[in-house]
């Protein structure tokens, strides 16, 4: 099993204004969402959609602090989870607090393709709206997928729900929104995926997409 390390690959990544956001909330990032536990059931309840099978190789995007990289090890395991985001201090404080091993990086997925063919799985909760090149993070999302890898984006509410918390929450974050479903396909279709499942609801957006 790898061992929980923390290595370096961000580049010139500083520059983005989002980086100093949410270093500056990392220590106190659990307080500021759902309950864990709640969250976890959610995850439990689509276990079957997110496509983590065991001894399979993830990639967890914007993990921030790791609060759900324990849940992903345990559902792949003896697979690897590999948990990025392009805040340090995010990095820093999964380090500390998740207990099963992964090996933990500070990389930004608009700037690299961590593990290039990597990875069976992208697992993408709570950050795609944070990408600032989203056409740019696709295609390296697509490069680290194996072929006929699976991309998941989730979050556990609607588009039109998250897109106006941002607008509320101001700042770096203001206008870090989901595209809308057509510029959404034709993003994924340009770097490269086919869409397998698209759900949108009240409490719930989904997309499961296949590298082809």
């Amino acid at each position: 099993m790898m061992e929980k390390t923390a290595s370096q690959k961000s580049g010139g990544a500083e520059i983005d204004p989002r980086i100093a956001f949410f270093d500056t909330h990392a220590a106190r990032w659990e307080e500021m969402n759902p309950e864990l536990k709640s969250t976890l059931r959610r995850f439990e309840a689509m276990k079957a959609e997110l496509a983590l099978n065991p001894g399979n190789h993830v990639l967890e995007l914007g993990c921030g602090p790791g609060q759900y990289t324990a849940w992903l090890c345990e559902q792949v395991k003896p697979g690897l989870v590999t948990a990025t985001d392009f805040s340090p201090a995010m990095i820093a404080e999964a380090c500390k607090q998740v207990k099963l091993s992964a090996e933990f990086m500070v990389s930004d997925i608009c700037q690299e393709a961590p593990g290039v063919h990597a990875y069976h799985t992208v697992f993408c909760y709570n950050a795609f709206p944070h990408f600032r090149d989203k056409k740019r993070a696709l295609a390296n999302i697509s490069k680290s997928l194996k072929s006929k890898g699976t991309f998941v984006i989730l979050h556990f509410c609607s588009r039109e729900a998250l897109n106006a918390m941002h607008s509320r929450v101001g700042g770096a974050v203001e206008q870090d929104f989901l595209p809308d479903r057509s510029e959404m396909k034709e993003l994924l279709s340009r770097t490269g995926f086919e869409v397998l499942e698209w759900r949108e609801e009240p409490e719930l957006y989904f997309i499961k997409a296949l590298r082809k």
